[in-house]
């Protein structure tokens, strides 16, 4: 029970113990594995897999946990897959059932389901019948939204679900990342629906959903990913409308021909572990070894702990890969490589130091990278990557967590052009001043000042993945030479600062960052940031700017 304690330590100030013995209910596990992966993570030990479809070549399943899983039961490869992640678990209570109707309602305190609109009316009716809080979610491509959810707790008030209205919609082809997107958003709801009355309760949940009773959310349109509507019954006309429009844009987003370079394997383990459906190359870097804290939140397993980060990585990806991978290495890194997927990994320590920057710089040139992603935890550090980076032409992207995890922000730099990391860093700064409000404890626990070694931010994987997803997004786009137009629209307007939302922060009279609906990415532009900052010249790449009169000129 200790070394629970210890995987888990990293977010209990976010959830506690409230979760452990909660009974969860599955379906559609083709759908909605990634949010029973989340639960799991977050400590739920009795989960239930009301599905009895097998995960065949090509499937969610097999792109999330790779081939060591084609041909299971979907509920058996679950059940694998977090044994195998979490050891340290000996109270694992997992049920199987072939269906809904062999579920057992008394004792269940979430339903969670997936599929085309037909599917999840059928769960609906179920769950409103059997008075059980349930959240269902649709993904598809073709249309002008990109995905739609529904909470409904009848026993709370909550009636009314978009999937019930007779209306026919194609189910069509899942988009990958639309899918992943969504599932997000639905373990995010999930998750604030079952730590209502803790003190661990959602503020923001409880108004938008609980109490303006908009319990129906769409998600992404074509002219930016992450817009978000809650709406409610009074909302239904609008709603319809946007899934009912047809859209001629193509959601499919791949870097399947590109080369991605991940610095900081942290957080971007996770990246790496989607990252291979989409990209040809996946370069990694770091030079620590994962530590017993790490696991509730990242790709490695407690069977890992104490191992190098890039090694650990690079084998859990040759695995998914499936079948016997090639080896090979030099004095930069080791490779392995099935097919025309290649993973090689360095254990370089980045440092302010002439031996380790050339070094960096002879990876950058002999792997070629076209987009890199940046997360080492520290301005200072990552100073000195975007540095060589922003010389060599090379996109980039480097990302952050703010504290206690409720947004995170990623800013892209394209090459050499617009505005440098140095330009942006800083103007919303990851410290504590203007950010959500933290005790001593957690202040002395959390950001380095105590027993630990590592800085952190307390976060389930819950918080962490919508980061991750909209992260690979913009590393696609910038590593692509066809962007789509909201994408471009950024770059023109030198939009090139993104914050996200996990939890909607209101400080005084106004919204933290600008965010009012969990899901939501909002832009800042190098002139607004720089008037908030009163910069004038960046030190990095010498753009300079002029503030006068409220105004800012370039």
């Amino acid at each position: 029970m200790e070394k629970m304690i210890e995987y888990l330590n990293r977010i209990l100030p976010v959830v506690g113990h409230c979760l452990r013995d909660k009974t969860l209910a599955f379906c559609n596990l083709e759908l909605t594995h990634t949010v029973a992966e989340a639960f799991a993570r977050c400590g739920v030990k009795k989960l239930i897999f009301a599905d009895s479809g097998i995960v065949w070549s090509g499937s969610q399943m097999e792109l999330s946990y790779g081939r060591r899983v084609s041909s299971l039961s979907v509920g058996m490869a679950l059940e694998r897959i977090f044994r195998s992640h979490n050891r340290f678990e000996k109270e694992w209570e997992f049920r199987q059932v072939h269906d809904l109707s062999g579920l057992c309602f008394e004792n269940l305190d979430l339903l969670v389901g997936a599929g085309n609109f037909s599917e999840c009316k059928e769960i609906i009716e179920l769950a409103k019948k059997k008075k059980i809080p349930t959240i269902v979610f649709s993904s598809f491509e073709g249309r002008r939204a990109n995905s739609v959810l529904s909470i409904v707790d009848v026993k709370n008030g909550l009636n009314f679900s978009i999937f019930e209205e007779d209306k026919k919609f194609e189910s069509g082809r899942v988009d990958r990342l639309n899918l992943l997107e969504a599932a997000d958003l639905a373990a995010n709801l999930a998750k604030a629906i079952l730590l209502r009355g803790t003190e661990y309760e959602r503020a923001d949940i409880e108004e938008i959903v609980y109490q303006q009773r908009r319990n129906n959310v769409i998600f992404g349109r074509d002219a930016w990913p992450w817009w978000v509507l809650f709406g409610s019954i009074k909302s239904r006309k609008k709603m319809l409308n946007l899934l009912k429009r047809k859209s001629n844009r193509d959601d499919r987003e791949s870097g399947r021909k590109k080369s991605l370079m991940i610095i900081g394997c942290g957080t971007g383990s996770l990246l790496a572990g989607e990252a291979i459906n989409h990209f040809q190359r996946i370069l990694l870097v770091d030079c620590k070894n994962f530590s017993i804290y790490n696991s509730v939140r990242q790709l490695v397993g407690t069977a890992d702990i104490g191992k190098s980060k890039v090694f650990v990585i690079q084998r859990l990806l040759s695995q998914r890969l499936g079948g016997k991978a090639c080896r090979k290495s030099n004095k930069l890194a080791k490779t392995v490589w099935k097919g025309n997927i290649e993973v090689p990994a360095s254990e370089l320590k980045i440092e302010d130091s002439d031996a380790s920057l050339e070094k960096f710089r002879s990876l950058l040139e002999c792997f070629s990278p076209d987009v890199v992603e940046v997360g080492m935890g520290t301005p200072e550090t990552n100073y000195l990557a975007t540095g060589i980076l922003r010389k060599l032409k090379i996109p980039h992207l480097v990302t952050a967590c703010f504290p206690l995890a409720t947004h995170y922000k990623h800013i892209m730099v394209d090459g050499d052009n617009g505005p440098c990391y140095s330009c942006l860093q800083g103007s919303l700064p990851i410290d504590l001043e203007g950010g959500p409000e933290i005790t001593e404890e957690q202040r002395e626990m959390f950001y380095g000042f105590g027993q630990y070694e590592e800085k952190t931010q307390p976060a389930t994987i819950i918080e962490t993945w919508p980061s991750v997803h909209s992260a690979l997004r913009l590393a696609i786009q910038l590593a692509s030479k066809k962007r789509q137009p909201w994408f471009s629209r950024c770059l023109k307007k030198e939009e090139n600062c993104f914050v996200g939302t996990v939890n909607v922060v209101r400080k005084d009279n106004y919204f933290l960052y600008g965010t009012y609906l969990p899901g939501q990415i909002v832009t800042f532009s190098s002139k607004e940031l720089f008037a908030s900052r009163g910069t004038l010249k960046c030190p990095d790449c010498g753009q300079v700017y002029w503030i006068k009169k409220d105004k800012i000129i370039k």
